[in-house]
Order: structure tokens, then C-alpha cells, then sequence
């Protein structure tokens, strides 16, 4: 992930100074395991760039017997994401700053649930495209830190990205396309649709969706 910091609102910047001592993580807060750093044990979904935190506080608050960790770079939308939990009186997210691969190494293995990636930065252009997060071995790092049977759902607006990675999970033996190979999933119901997402499908860009579950380690 690219930082493109912005604009951080008053509000915002509050949240950071007041509710980052409730809800924010350190990486080396990580290791060992992550059940100590929630008030009770269960079910670890860590969500990939959270931007305003849209689909992290609906999640949380649909599944209060989930935790959720959720990793972003930008500011502005951690400070937002903060507000949004206190709003909701969650109490089972915790936030990091944090590229997600810095974060990954920080993890020990088998220490997630499940994964969310929704929308990474597809980085168009050809001569960009090794910039891109999702690769194979961005995704073997994906499968240490999974328990076996977790699952990893990404969604992506850009075709060619999407297909990228749907080929390279289909010739990986870590994973299991759940839509079966070469097929995407369908919507998730718990995805919410944020302001980006409205977007593509107001400028009539296909989501394509995949989903799939480890099978090996």
C-alpha cells in the first residue's frame, strides 16, 4: 500500500489522540499470538487496507463473537474508523498502522481466521503491476499465517488484477478456489458497499469476487 495522507478532519485527529490507546496495536504487541490483546477470546478476521472502515465496523458489529484487526496507512481513515467504533461501542477491533506485509511478519503462524482484501491498489499501468500486493508470494505468507481451513476473500474492480490472482491460486496447492478453479465467488452479504465501491459500479465497472480456503499445513 501507497500512503496518501490527505486531509485529517479535527474530529479525526481527536480520535487518533484520544481512542488509539483503546483500540490501536503496535506490531510488537503481535507476537506472541493475538488472543491477549482483545478482552475475550475468539475467531481472529483480520481485514487490508480498511480505508474509512466501512466494511470493518459493519462486520464487527454483525459478528460480536468475531475479533477483527484491522490494518491501514492512512490516517485520516484509522481516525474515522476510530470514531465509528466509538459511535458503535464496539469492543472487539483493534487497529494498526501498518503496511500489511510489515504486519503479516509481525504475526505468528497459523494465527488468523480469516482475511479480507477489499480492493487493493490495482497499479494499472504495466510497467507497475510488481507494485501490486497480491502475488504468489505475498499469498504463501497468507497461508503461514492462516489456520488451516481459513479463508481469504478478496474483491477487486479491475479485471486484469483479479484474474492475476485467480490464476496464481489456481496453481497454487495451499489453496482451494471455494467457487471452484477459474470461477468467481458471488457477493458476500456482510460486504457493505463503501463510497469507492459505489463508484465503480456507477462508472458500470464489474466487482469480481474470490474467495478461498487454505488446504494445506
Amino acid at each position: 500500500f501507497v500512503i496518501r495522507e490527505g486531509r485529517t478532519t479535527r474530529g479525526q485527529a481527536q480520535a487518533l489522540r484520544e481512542l488509539w490507546p483503546s483500540y490501536g496495536v503496535g506490531l510488537q504487541d503481535l507476537t506472541p499470538g493475538l488472543d491477549h490483546i482483545y478482552s475475550r477470546r475468539g475467531p481472529i478476521h483480520l481485514e487490508i487496507g480498511t480505508g474509512n472502515g466501512e466494511n470493518l465496523l459493519a462486520m464487527a458489529q454483525a459478528a460480536p463473537g468475531n475479533n477483527y484487526l484491522g490494518c491501514e496507512v492512512h490516517r485520516p481513515g484509522l481516525g474515522h474508523t476510530l470514531l465509528g467504533l466509538r459511535s458503535r461501542s464496539l469492543h472487539n477491533v483493534k487497529l494498526v498502522e501498518s503496511d500489511a506485509v510489515d504486519l503479516l511478519y509481525a504475526l505468528t503462524p497459523a494465527s488468523l481466521d480469516r482475511v479480507y482484501l477489499f480492493f487493493p491498489d490495482p497499479w494499472p499501468k504495466k510497467r507497475h503491476h510488481k507494485r501490486r500486493l497480491v502475488q504468489g508470494a505475498f499469498l504463501d505468507l497468507l497461508a503461514d499465517r492462516l489456520n488451516r481451513s481459513g479463508q481469504v476473500h478478496f474483491a477487486s474492480d479491475n479485471a486484469g488484477y483479479a484474474e492475476s490472482i485467480l490464476e496464481t491460486i489456481d496453481r497454487s496447492p495451499a489453496w482451494l478456489n471455494l467457487a471452484g478453479a477459474g470461477h468467481w465467488a458471488p457477493r458476500p452479504r456482510y460486504r457493505v458497499i463503501t463510497r469507492f465501491e459505489h463508484r465503480a459500479l456507477r462508472d458500470q465497472r464489474r466487482v469480481y469476487e474470490i474467495a478461498i480456503v487454505k488446504v494445506t499445513g
